[in-house]
């Protein structure tokens, strides 16, 4: 009974939480975005937190390099965010007619539980 109840309560955390990006200094625009997952023990302890990334974006709009700068609680939330960015797909940003890629892009994900 009491592993039910867990489990229910940990769906309904999951799909309540939200997780918001800010800061992201690309000088194109995002095409495509995935929601990283909260992680299910973060969500049953009630932990909070963020992570603050850094990515390039290659000429193709694609994220590569993706590198945690910091997050808080360490550890807890890098795995999903890590996993979500390199999702991400953006606009190739364009010099002189051409597709150029863009270095050291920066972005914070914040898991906040709903």
């Amino acid at each position: 009974m009491k592993n039910l109840i867990l489990s229910i309560l940990s769906i309904v955390l999951i799909t309540s939480c939200s997780v918001n990006s800010s800061y992201n200094n690309a000088q194109t625009n995002a095409i495509e975005r995935a929601s990283p997952k909260y992680p299910i023990q973060a969500a049953r302890d009630r932990v909070e937190g963020y992570v603050y990334l850094s990515f390039d974006i290659n000429d193709k709009g694609r994220t590569q390099n993706i590198e945690v700068i910091k997050g808080v609680p360490e550890g807890i939330f890098d795995k999903e965010a890590i996993k979500a960015v390199s999702k991400w797909v953006y606009e190739p940003a364009i010099k002189n007619g051409k597709a150029v890629a863009q270095k050291r892009i920066a972005v914070t994900l914040d898991f906040i539980l709903g």
